[in-house]
């Protein structure tokens, strides 16, 4: 068994986790009774956003995020989700920005075709995931799984956490159901009622537009959706603004890319063993010198991963822990640009002990 007892395995705050709601907001022009929807090409509409909007990284925020508002928002969304880390005992290790307990961590538990995905420690000041944390069941090749998103891939993220939302958003949208249909007419309230305690998918509007060269963000994936694709929803849950962070596009089509894979192999590996789970934490960390994505997302100077698998109940492939961290920067393109440690060394530089 493994034997790690550090934080990010073990120790944590206990608390309640979040429930993630979401809102669907399709693309659609408004109609006159008895005529027809006109769907926009989500990929058209993306292009269209992306190419129109200005992306810029400034020394500082624009707007000061109401953390008390947002933590009341954060603190009536109840559901646990702790099945998530190792030990469910003891689940949410502590924040590296800080003290977990203050108002500005929020825990989220992602949600997607009624079931438990993720949990997310979600930064409310910095509007980014301070970590995700997934337990991962892969079988060895994608045996006809699940795509990656293409087309609606905007509609995805377009998401929003609706309990992070105004109280005048939720209550018009809280009874339907997780997924709520928000008509064109209601994407302006969409997007005034719900982005100050997150971000939004505008956020990152304009930020890579590739026939303009501008390569400043990527939507960065905390839980990754090429892992989760042998099961759509699952894949499509991690389309979600609480799961993104502002990432470098040379890191992360690089050196990052290539760590996912090798953990999604792993993931693979240990399919056939009796315990066949693998834990997976994801996170950012930051600096004084970090920049904000248009004045309201941190961009994080660096990205982790703390990997473990148990190995108990049964022979197979053994019990082992890493850590991996890479910086934020589209310097970071090779794997040889990654550090890998002991989960403790992770530790020690997450929290300095």
């Amino acid at each position: 068994m493994y034997e790690h007892k550090g934080k990010l395995f073990a120790l944590g705050f206990l608390g309640v986790a979040a429930v993630l709601v979401y809102v669907w907001v399709p693309r659609i022009h408004p109609i006159e009774e008895g005529g027809e929807a006109d769907v926009y090409s989500a990929e058209d509409d993306l292009a269209e956003s992306n190419s129109n909007a200005e992306c810029n990284l400034l020394d500082k925020p624009v707007e000061e995020v109401p953390i008390t508002e947002c933590s009341k928002r954060c603190s009536k969304m109840k559901q646990d989700c702790k099945q998530f880390f190792v030990d469910v005992d003891k689940p949410w290790p502590p924040s590296s920005y800080g003290d977990s307990s203050r108002s500005e961590s929020c825990k989220i538990c992602q949600t997607q075709g009624g079931e438990e995905r993720f949990a997310t420690l979600y930064n409310i000041k910095y509007r980014i995931p301070e970590y995700t944390a997934a337990a991962i069941t892969r079988k060895p090749k994608d045996d006809g799984g699940g795509n990656r998103p293409g087309g609606n891939r905007i509609t995805l993220w377009r998401r929003v956490q609706l309990g992070l939302c105004s109280e005048t958003f939720r209550k018009k949208y809280q009874s339907c159901s997780p997924l709520c249909e928000v008509p064109i007419s209601d994407d302006k309230m969409r997007v005034k009622e719900c982005r100050d305690c997150q971000a939004l998918s505008e956020d990152l509007d304009g930020c890579k537009v590739l026939e303009k060269k501008i390569e400043i963000a990527d939507r960065g994936h905390l839980d990754p959706s090429e892992i989760n694709n042998q099961d759509k929803a699952a894949m499509e849950a991690t389309f979600s603004m609480i799961n993104m962070a502002p990432q470098a596009p040379d890191f992360n089509n690089g050196a990052w890319n290539t760590l996912e894979r090798k953990i999604m192999q792993k993931a693979g590996d240990i399919f056939n063993n009796k315990n066949n789970v693998l834990y997976i934490i994801t996170g950012t960390n930051m600096t004084k010198e970090d920049k904000w994505v248009k004045g309201r997302v941190l961009f994080p100077s660096y990205y982790w991963k703390a990997v473990c698998y148990t190995g108990k109940d049964g022979a197979g492939t053994g019990a082992f822990g890493v850590g991996v961290y890479g910086l934020n920067d589209n310097d970071t393109k090779k794997k040889d640009d990654l550090e890998v440690v002991s989960l403790s060394k992770l530790e020690e530089s997450l929290y300095g002990t």
